[in-house]
């Protein structure tokens, strides 16, 4: 399904965020994270970022912490315990890694100890406002990204995605510059919305919401 809202168009597709190969300089792909961001999730095949990597850079995992670890310094932002940073933060990962496509992370869920890791519908509209604001200076017009806050963070699959349709036509409206996001779904979530829930939130969509 394509939704298209005044300067920004959507692409709803099912798919997985590790097929996608752009190598365009405009492009960058969206990888969640916790608020850690350096963890086994880097590693974790059952993770977007860590199938990600995993399926691009198998040899060059801890390269590729270097240059997360790299990134998040430039911020200038304190940790929030030493360990995690604010909910939404977000990064573009330093070189090598940002050539020719860019790739981003944001800290869409949150891990406490002894809680585990959790999303928040808030957090989702942090992480687009910040992904928006990253890219303002960088010549991105194309975003792909998997639904935010499900999996891990546990929203349901419904929430997520409306959360997330909502985030980006709010800050698409007030930055001009992204023009097309494709937003993948795997089959397994797919496998998870109801027929009621696909009825009603297609409908919802195709109205703009």
């Amino acid at each position: 399904i394509d939704i298209s809202f005044r300067h920004t168009t959507i692409h709803i597709k099912k798919g997985k965020i590790e097929a996608t190969n752009s190598r365009s300089a405009f492009s960058a792909t969206i990888l969640p994270s916790n608020t850690s961001f350096i963890d086994d999730c880097i590693t974790d095949l059952n993770s977007a970022l860590g199938s990600y990597i995993l399926n691009w850079f198998p040899g060059k995992i801890d390269d590729f912490k270097t240059a997360v670890v790299s990134s998040l310094k430039k911020l200038d932002i304190n940790t929030v315990d030493g360990v995690n940073y604010p909910p939404g933060t977000t990064i573009i990962v330093d070189s090598p890694f940002d050539n020719p496509s860019k790739i981003i992370i944001t800290a869409s869920t949150l891990r406490k100890p002894n809680a585990g890791i959790r999303s928040e519908p808030g957090m989702i509209c942090e992480c687009i406002k910040q992904i928006f604001i990253k890219t303002s200076d960088k010549k991105i017009s194309e975003l792909y990204l998997p639904i935010l806050g499900s999996g891990h963070g546990g929203l349901d699959i419904e929430i997520a995605l409306i959360c997330l349709v909502l985030s980006i036509k709010y800050f698409s409206a007030r930055f001009h510059h992204i023009k097309d996001i494709t937003i993948l779904i795997t089959e397994n979530d797919c496998g998870k919305l109801s027929e009621k829930d696909k009825i009603v939130f297609w409908s919802l969509l195709r109205r703009g919401l």
